[in-house]
């Protein structure tokens, strides 16, 4: 550790913190005291190990909040707007609300963290209602229960349907968009009121929905 007074104690918490922000000098025998960055607030910084320091899932980029962590643009909080009847995600990257539609990014790990209560716990389905038994499971799913309180995360690549849902049976859906994803009417999921919609979860009644190309992990 270093020995500088300024890095020991509260005294390097003032304003030239932040001229950190822009060092790019990273190198280990560069003039960067790594010490400094660190008690001068910067948990996401491109000299920082992994991931620039921050752990944001697969696929995040992450925005340094001085001295008081950071924020992924990959995590999501998911609640319910009970004057609307609505699942709603909020981000603290982008600082904003969504109550309809979500759009992400085929080839990223989403965490989508929940905190509904036991009366209203979430899943991602295929379809918008509330069927435990149609959610799209797949390699691996970690329990396949629905969560309440804690997070659900959901590895996309190129194959994963474009079209998913948050679901709760307390609320309306919140829709997902994969940008980059497959097509999701090849699934039958497009439209949940097709006849091909009908026919594809007719026979899934009794089991969970397997799309071996999506991963989907939820961790209670």
């Amino acid at each position: 550790a270093s020995d500088n007074p300024d890095v020991q104690s509260m005294a390097g918490m003032d304003a030239a913190a932040a001229l950190l922000a822009n060092r790019t000098d990273c190198e280990y025998d560069g003039d960067l005291n790594f010490d400094a960055l660190l008690l001068g607030g910067y948990y996401c910084h491109v000299c920082l190990p992994r991931n620039d320091g921050s752990s944001c899932d697969a696929g995040g980029s992450c925005a340094n909040v001085q001295w008081e962590g950071f924020t992924c643009d990959n995590e999501f909080f998911i609640d319910i707007d009970e004057s609307k009847g609505i699942l709603v995600a909020s981000s603290h990257y982008f600082d904003k609300t969504y109550d309809s539609e979500l759009e992400l990014v085929a080839g990223v790990t989403y965490r989508f963290t929940v905190s509904t209560g036991a009366a209203n716990p979430v899943l991602i389905s295929a379809m918008p209602d509330y069927l435990p038994v149609l959610t799209i499971a797949s390699r691996s799913i970690e329990p396949s229960d629905a969560v309440s309180n804690g997070p659900i995360l959901l590895k996309t690549d190129s194959s994963t349907p474009n079209v998913l849902y948050l679901t709760s049976p307390g609320a309306a859906a919140l829709k997902l968009t994969i940008n980059g994803g497959a097509d999701a009417s090849a699934w039958g999921l497009r439209d949940p009121t097709t006849s091909s919609a009908k026919s594809f979860f007719s026979a899934t009644t009794t089991a969970p929905l397997v799309c071996a190309a999506l991963t989907l992990v939820s961790f209670l």
